[in-house]
């Protein structure tokens, strides 16, 4: 027959037992799918039905079985619920298409799809506001500028360069003041460059060469 101090031992044991068991479930447990925000869902799901091609199996992970946050490229906020804060997917052979399903990924700041063979439009990010880094260089996209990118109003880097786009910049682009790094080198443009890009006052980098713009210096 065990003694009361034995018990007290015991007991002890088991309760620390107990919390280191559920300290080493946290992480599960702050990803469980019901933490988990359908309409981030949602557009990252639309978004990997853009995907036509994945070479090196980028997406392997994205099934509905695992929380969105533990998803290839993806990086979400530390606070519930869980939403997609990066999408980070930059050189890995990816065609397809942008989705416009990822301007409903209301807290993204960052986007990075470069150096893909990402082909089509670029899409209208109706609620990115909170976006602040935009890299799609070095894809296959087409069609003119959006003339949305103002919906992106914390936008502070955009780079467009080496794609397709074609045409002049929109007379109404409407590009958020905050933005110090703007790049479409290497694409089709022509006409002329806007006047409004001249006053961006926080603006420290501006590069258009490469295409068929006329205007002040395109190297600020």
């Amino acid at each position: 027959m065990s003694s009361p101090k034995q018990s007290a031992k015991l007991a002890m044991l088991l309760l620390v037992a107990l919390l280191l068991l559920c300290n080493s479930t946290v992480g599960n447990v702050c990803c469980s799918r019901n933490q988990e925000n359908s309409v981030d869902l949602h557009a990252l799901l639309d978004f990997q039905r853009g995907i036509t091609k994945d070479p090196q199996g980028a997406l392997s992970n994205w099934s509905t079985t695992t929380h969105f946050c533990r998803w290839n490229g993806i990086a979400c906020t530390t606070t519930r619920p869980f939403r997609v804060e990066q999408l980070n997917l930059p050189g890995l052979n990816l065609q397809g298409k942008i989705t416009s399903s990822l301007g409903n990924l209301t807290f993204l700041y960052l986007l990075d799809l470069s150096y893909n063979s990402f082909a089509g439009t670029f899409p209208i990010l109706n609620h990115a506001q909170q976006l602040q880094y935009l890299f799609v260089n070095n894809n296959s996209l087409t069609g003119i500028i959006p003339d949305a990118l103002s919906n992106c109003s914390s936008l502070l880097s955009m780079d467009f360069s080496l794609n397709l786009l074609v045409g002049a910049f929109p007379p109404k682009i409407g590009f958020p003041p905050s933005l110090i790094y703007i790049n479409f080198e290497s694409n089709q443009l022509d006409g002329s460059i806007p006047n409004e890009i001249g006053q961006l006052q926080n603006l420290e980098s501006l590069v258009l060469g490469d295409n068929r713009l006329s205007g002040f210096r395109s190297d600020v």
